[in-house]
């Protein structure tokens, strides 16, 4: 009865301290908005939504992120009257992270143009409301769109380095304490180093950070559930990389990731000689004959043009928004005399008062009262 009595006791604290060890490690808590579609139509209205999804499933699987849940995001944005598709501002980050207990959300946008198709993820941190990273990648056609999408999974992983401890050294290997579960890869390199002094605010006596003294490196060959053992590809000094060094993985390290070829079509071709005073210039019928201006407008119509404006208003559409624009001098009776259209709805970061660089197709203009043009909106800088 007591062998049988230590024994069960033997499995109470081997399963304690199996759970210890897997609870040490902890997921980074993430959000994923559905990606805001811009430009071109594209042949499936939910693309952004699709685009979400498979970024979740491309951070699930690298084993690093703890990913909320696609319903529970889905009520929390309707209760907190945010809308899921596209980007959100600092307020709207900092509210939703409140509320899931999330550190980090990922919003972004499909950008679809003549001949190539590009998608822009950013990393928000609910803290602080700033971009922690920002990736893109570009392909020539939609049908690669999930190849893109796993690319900018493993770019975002790169902002989230790992970190751990060498728990043994064994000649010319060192074992660390992260594994498969934490997202640990065989080909991985971790730079090793010690803590050194404290780095104290002289008035307050505020610890605001501790030196670091790098000791090595070393490349990752084998990989479990909760450790790794790696090479040492170089020291500092003999016998420099000891146990309880600490060690974080190295993001330039990474192999580059392929790109995708564009073949198709060249890249946008922004015609930056088309400055807006000189087209409303020349399309203005109460300055030139008629003839003369519809024959400049078939020099320009389609042309890729980059003007600045403010924002005078922003009309939400279901499938898109208008984003009316002053630009230019001239005294207007409408307020506005540039028309941006967008596939799916303009970004929430966007106000009106803002001045932006607006970058898009020429695709009409009408002369009533105002010259008014209208622009398809490729991209937007404030």
């Amino acid at each position: 009865m007591k062998t049988l009595t230590n024994f069960l006791f033997f499995l109470i604290i081997f399963s304690f301290s199996v759970q210890t060890a897997y609870a040490d490690f902890k997921k980074t808590k993430i959000a994923v908005m559905d990606f805001q579609m811009q430009g071109e139509k594209f042949e499936t209205s939910d693309m952004g939504k699709i685009v979400g999804e498979w970024l979740i499933t491309a951070l699930v699987e690298t084993g690093r992120f703890d990913v909320i849940e696609r319903r529970l995001l889905e009520k929390i944005l309707q209760e907190q009257q945010i809308g899921l598709s596209g980007i959100i501002d600092t307020q709207s980050a900092s509210r939703l992270g409140k509320v899931l207990g999330v550190k980090t959300i990922v919003t972004g946008t499909v950008t679809k143009l003549s001949g190539y198709t590009e998608v822009n993820a950013r990393v928000i941190s609910v803290e602080t409301g700033s971009i922690i990273t920002a990736e893109k990648v570009k392909a020539s056609s939609n049908t690669n769109l999930d190849i893109l999408v796993s690319q900018i999974g493993e770019k975002i992983v790169r902002a989230f380095p790992l970190v751990g401890y060498i728990v043994n050294r064994d000649g010319n290997n060192a074992t660390i304490d992260v594994g498969n579960l934490a997202g640990v890869k065989q080909g991985m390199k971790f730079v090793v180093y010690k803590e050194g002094k404290a780095i104290r605010h002289p008035k307050t006596g505020e610890v605001l950070d501790v030196e670091t003294i790098p000791t090595g490196e070393i490349e990752i060959k084998t990989v479990k559930d909760q450790t790794s053992v790696g090479i040492i590809l170089k020291e500092e000094s003999p016998d420099a990389l000891s146990y309880g060094d600490m060690v974080r993985s190295v993001v330039a390290h990474f192999e580059k990731l392929p790109e995708i070829p564009i073949k198709e079509t060249p890249a946008i071709n922004v015609d930056y000689s088309l400055a807006f005073e000189d087209v409303e210039k020349n399309l203005d019928n109460s300055l030139n004959a008629r003839d003369k201006v519809k024959v400049y407008w078939k020099t320009v119509s389609g042309k890729i043009v980059s003007w600045t404006g403010a924002i005078v208003n922003i009309r939400h559409g279901r499938n898109k928004s208008k984003i009316l624009i002053k630009s230019g001098t001239r005294n207007l009776s409408k307020g506005y005399n540039v028309t941006i259209i967008t596939s799916g709805r303009a970004p929430e970061y966007l106000k009106e008062g803002d001045t932006i660089t607006f970058t898009g197709q020429l695709n009409g203009y009408s002369h009533k009262r105002d010259l008014i043009f209208e622009v398809v909106y490729a991209s937007i800088t404030k």
